[in-house]
């Protein structure tokens, strides 16, 4: 089972963070090849998070349980940074 977990600092609304989960679930799917099913989404808003002593909007997706290479983290961070804008 795959495992992605998004934290961000934003206020995300309850409708809105079902479209989120469901578009990590999705992308993630499409990246890996991995079936809906077995990829588990966590979205925790509202988090204390600042980067650079900025409170802008920040957001830090992980991903568990995946064999992905190392060098393919940059087409999959392309991939999943607009799912999250």
């Amino acid at each position: 089972m795959t495992y992605v977990k998004l934290e961000t600092n934003a206020l995300v609304p309850d409708d809105r963070l079902a479209k989120l989960s469901r578009g990590l679930q999705v992308a993630v799917g499409r990246l890996t090849g991995l079936p809906e099913a077995e990829i588990r989404v966590e979205v925790a808003a509202g988090r204390r998070m600042r980067m650079a002593s900025s409170d802008e909007p920040i957001a830090h997706i992980e991903i568990k349980g995946l064999d992905f290479p190392k060098d393919k983290a940059k087409m999959m961070t392309a991939a999943l940074c607009p799912v999250v804008e």
